[in-house]
Protein backbone atom coordinates (compact mmCIF):
# COMPACT_ATOMS: atom_id res chain seq x y z
CA UNK A 1 0.00 0.00 0.00
CA UNK A 2 1.83 3.64 -1.07
CA UNK A 3 0.53 6.31 1.64
CA UNK A 4 1.00 10.12 1.66
CA UNK A 5 0.63 11.98 4.39
CA UNK A 6 -0.43 15.85 4.77
CA UNK A 7 0.43 17.89 7.09
CA UNK A 8 2.90 17.17 9.50
CA UNK A 9 1.07 18.50 12.52
CA UNK A 10 -1.08 15.38 13.63
CA UNK A 11 0.19 13.20 10.49
CA UNK A 12 3.44 12.81 11.80
CA UNK A 13 2.46 10.68 14.18
CA UNK A 14 0.34 8.64 11.87
CA UNK A 15 3.31 8.80 9.12
CA UNK A 16 5.96 7.34 11.96
CA UNK A 17 3.50 4.69 12.08
CA UNK A 18 3.17 4.10 8.97
CA UNK A 19 6.91 3.38 8.42
CA UNK A 20 6.64 0.77 11.27
CA UNK A 21 4.60 -1.38 8.85
CA UNK A 22 5.93 -3.67 6.36
CA UNK A 23 3.15 -3.59 3.70
CA UNK A 24 2.99 0.50 3.75
CA UNK A 25 5.24 2.77 1.35
CA UNK A 26 5.31 6.15 2.46
CA UNK A 27 6.56 7.80 -0.47
CA UNK A 28 6.16 11.68 1.00
CA UNK A 29 4.45 13.99 3.19
CA UNK A 30 2.88 17.68 2.35
CA UNK A 31 3.92 20.36 4.77
CA UNK A 32 4.73 24.32 4.16
CA UNK A 33 6.69 25.32 7.11
CA UNK A 34 10.15 24.62 8.80
CA UNK A 35 8.74 22.23 11.52
CA UNK A 36 7.56 19.87 8.70
CA UNK A 37 11.12 20.18 6.70
CA UNK A 38 12.62 18.95 10.16
CA UNK A 39 10.08 16.30 10.16
CA UNK A 40 10.26 14.84 6.73
CA UNK A 41 14.17 14.52 7.59
CA UNK A 42 13.30 13.00 10.57
CA UNK A 43 11.50 10.29 8.35
CA UNK A 44 13.81 10.48 5.55
CA UNK A 45 11.64 11.06 3.11
CA UNK A 46 11.08 14.25 1.10
CA UNK A 47 8.50 17.02 1.68
CA UNK A 48 6.11 18.27 -0.83
CA UNK A 49 5.68 21.82 -0.32
CA UNK A 50 1.84 24.04 -0.73
CA UNK A 51 1.15 22.53 -4.66
CA UNK A 52 1.18 19.08 -3.27
CA UNK A 53 -1.74 18.34 -5.30
CA UNK A 54 0.07 17.31 -9.03
CA UNK A 55 2.36 14.86 -6.44
CA UNK A 56 -0.08 12.77 -4.38
CA UNK A 57 -0.47 10.05 -6.93
CA UNK A 58 3.54 9.53 -7.50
Amino acid sequence: MKVAVLGMNHGYKFASNAKTLPVVTLSAVAGNDKLSEKRAKELRLETIGLNYGENVYR
